[in-house]
């Protein structure tokens, strides 16, 4: 009698495992050196790290109370998390800059300034982010059978690249503009840790996940029409993210709360 194997993400048969993981760890490597390159307060770069994995921690808890114990494999979900951070974050610091470069050059330094949030984040970030969730969704034993597994799965790994980049705001107020450790952390803590959490990256990465899932779960429709929904939630979480960069409404706390508000609402339509 065999014994099923236990549902997780490891799994030595799937090439997508070894990939993913051999991604991860180059992740790691181009964070590391970007910030020694970048930030020369070592103490800061430490404070930040620190101070976002332990929030990651606790916001992951609650995405995890949130979606009611199903029991997916922990591994999974420090993947999806992982993923977000390293692999997404990662090569979001390597060609960001060379990003910016090119679009100053087709748009215009001007109109890059004022619309290049808008157009460059959501093409990149939200796109690799997504892609977690579709190589979590290629590992069988991950199990992601349900619309549910996809949102689930896509929060996770929007918390993941939310962390990194909140790091990388918080190194920025230190090296750049001068400001103490603790100043610079409670401030970006405020701001992109608590005001602007319910319009962030994990609620576009949440509902681009739904779109995998429910290409997933949907087997008796064509995959032609599957395709086109879960492409579907993806250009909802992009336009939903080019707003919030956009330069519509100014850049006030206020106008950044109105503005993520059509997010939210769609979030928990999709949940």
């Amino acid at each position: 009698m065999s014994v099923p194997a236990r549902p997780g993400f490891f799994e030595r048969r799937s090439l997508v495992t070894w990939v993913t993981m051999v991604l991860m760890a180059l992740g790691v490597y181009w964070h590391v050196t970007t910030d020694l390159d970048l930030w020369a307060n070592r103490g800061g770069n430490i404070a930040a790290a620190v101070f976002w994995l332990i929030y990651g921690v606790v916001v992951g808890w609650l995405i995890y109370r949130l979606q009611l114990f199903e029991h997916r494999p922990v591994t999974a979900m420090i993947a999806a998390v992982a993923w977000g951070a390293f692999v997404a974050g990662g090569v979001v610091a390597l060609v960001g800059q060379d990003l910016q470069s090119l679009l100053d050059k087709l748009l215009g330094f001007e109109t890059n300034r004022e619309w290049g949030p808008a157009l460059r984040a959501p093409f990149v970030e939200e796109t690799l982010k997504v892609l977690g969730v579709v190589a979590l969704a290629l590992i069988p034993r991950v199990n992601l059978s349900r619309v549910i597994d996809g949102l689930f799965y896509g929060m996770l790994s929007g918390l993941g690249f939310l962390i990194s980049e909140n790091a990388f705001f918080t190194n920025e107020a230190i090296n750049l503009k001068g400001e103490s450790v603790g100043t610079a952390l409670f401030e970006t803590f405020l701001v992109r840790g608590v005001f602007a959490l319910p319009f962030s990256h994990v609620i576009y990465t949440g509902i681009a996940g739904a779109g995998i899932g429910y290409f997933m779960s949907r087997r008796r429709q064509s995959v032609v029409g599957r395709t086109i929904a879960a492409f579907g939630f993806f250009v909802v979480a992009f336009l939903l993210h080019g707003f919030n960069n956009s330069p519509i409404l100014g850049d006030a706390e206020f106008s950044l709360f109105i503005k993520g508000l059509p997010a939210l609402a769609i979030f928990l339509v999709v949940l």
